[in-house]
């Protein structure tokens, strides 16, 4: 298992199953591109870490790269997405 804590940045060339990324609207979309470069295909990334309202915005981002929404939570005003990327 190789775990790593940071930024996008600290993912470097290395291809993951699953990724965690907890922070904001626009730094997730803005670091989607990384994600979907480091997610193996079938591999899920979680985000979190931002409002209801940001969810459409960030699956849009998600799909250009390959990532389908697959589930959903919410408390109170915040949300986690879970997405699976495709082949």
């Amino acid at each position: 298992m190789d775990v790593r804590l940071g930024g996008a940045e600290a993912i470097g060339d290395t291809k993951f199953d699953i990724i965690l990324a907890n922070i904001n609207k626009n730094i997730l979309i803005a670091d989607m591109e990384t994600y979907a470069k480091a997610t193996n295909p079938n591999g899920t990334l979680f985000v979190s870490g931002f409002y209801t309202s940001d969810i459409e915005d960030i699956a849009a981002e998600a799909l250009k790269y390959g990532f389908n929404l697959t589930n959903k939570q919410e408390d109170s005003d915040w949300v986690s997405l879970k997405f699976v990327k495709g082949e």
